[in-house]
């Protein structure tokens, strides 16, 4: 339409719906549930968890035999820092007081710019947290260095030989280990998702009274594990999470819900996703040379394709720590000015990480496809 015809010029146009729609950004469903996780940070050079890792020494004996009185190490622990990330809000004053005010504005510029900068930030650290913090040491230390063994690749290939500064399969044995999981072919390409495979993941999962919680894929894993139920196992096992309110199923004691930004092979890149972090799966270096968990060696397939990922949780066994700073704890800090023109800026700033408390109840499962 031209938009200089009379009836243009002298009427009104109208914006329906009366609000701004937001195509962009979507709420993450792990997140929604991990903000009941969040124990503050209250100060100090960083945080540290101590865990067992071994028991002391027993025997069966004769009598008048001489027993073991070693002192042994039992106790180890894992360190970790606060990461930092912010939002710059830019904005200039003239659009705010003079343009966009009173009658004059349909919709607040500056409340638009802040709700989706604090969207921005928290849709960066969601993205985070499915992968690591050693590549890049600003980044927060998250799935693909906390669900790990020291010795199979996580789903973006990275090898995690320790977590929270603390050698895995040494001194401390298996106790940092977590359970990854190879759902593809004996021949390295992708397989389908069935009941026995979700279920060995699953088991690998528990220990003793304790069990996920919660199992989280993308649509086109969700769909693939939908599709393989029965019909009649859908009916009755349908639910809706209690903390995100989206739908989903159990798969026994664990809820099996979405989440917009898990690895998928539809997933953004980061340019594509305006440079808030990749979450779209590829294939993988193999440096597997021993068999473990259905993982097919190096010689057998030098690559893998990731394919659809799913994560096996024990919510309870995971922490968000943030600062208790009003600034850095997801705050504002004002406006600034520039000196040259009357451009301002602030900026929304945090400094979180998270924290596994105990990798061995948390489960990883890649290489499923259609």
């Amino acid at each position: 339409m031209d938009v200089r015809t009379p009836i243009n010029i002298v009427g009104r146009r109208e914006i329906y719906p009366n609000l701004i729609d937001d195509f962009w950004g979507t709420e993450s469903a792990l997140w929604a549930r991990l903000r009941e996780t969040i124990v503050p940070f209250k100060g100090g050079t960083f945080t540290t968890s101590v865990f067992r890792y071994r028991p002391l020494t027993m025997s069966h004996y004769k009598m008048g035999a001489v027993h073991n009185i070693t002192k042994v190490q039992t106790l180890g622990d894992s360190a970790f820092d606060m990461k930092f990330a912010q939002t710059s809000i830019p904005e200039f004053k003239e659009e705010l007081e003079v343009y966009n005010k009173d009658e004059g504005a349909v919709f607040s510029l500056l409340d638009e710019d802040l709700e989706n900068g604090l969207s921005t930030i928290t849709t960066g650290m969601a993205i985070a947290m499915w992968g690591e913090g050693q590549s890049d040491d600003s980044f927060p230390n998250g799935f693909a260095e906390m669900i790990a063994d020291g010795l199979l690749p996580s789903w973006n290939g990275y090898v995690a030989t320790a977590y929270g500064g603390t050698l895995r399969n040494g001194d401390i044995g298996i106790a940092l280990n977590g359970n990854i999981v190879w759902g593809g072919t004996a021949a390295g390409q992708l397989g389908d998702i069935n009941f026995p495979l979700t279920n060995y993941t699953y088991q690998l999962c528990c220990k003793g009274a304790e069990e996920p919680d919660l199992i989280i894929t993308n649509r086109l894993g969700h769909t693939y594990m939908w599709n393989k139920i029965e019909p009649q196992y859908r009916y009755t096992e349908a639910v809706q999470d209690p903390y995100w309110g989206g739908s989903g199923f159990k798969f026994r004691n664990a809820y099996v819900m979405v989440d917009e930004y898990c690895p998928t092979s539809v997933g953004l890149t980061d340019s594509q996703n305006f440079g808030l972090g990749n979450f779209q799966t590829g294939t993988i270096t193999n440096p597997v040379t021993t068999t473990k968990n259905n993982f097919p060696v190096s010689g057998t397939a030098a690559t893998l394709p990731v394919g659809e990922v799913y994560f096996f949780l024990n919510t309870k066994r995971l922490v968000v720590r943030m600062s208790d700073s009003a600034e850095y704890g997801l705050g504002f800090s004002g406006f600034m000015g520039t000196p040259d023109s009357e451009k301002v800026v602030g900026r929304i700033k945090v400094a979180y990480n998270f924290e596994g408390m105990g990798c061995r109840y948390q489960g990883l499962l890649f290489g499923v496809g259609g």
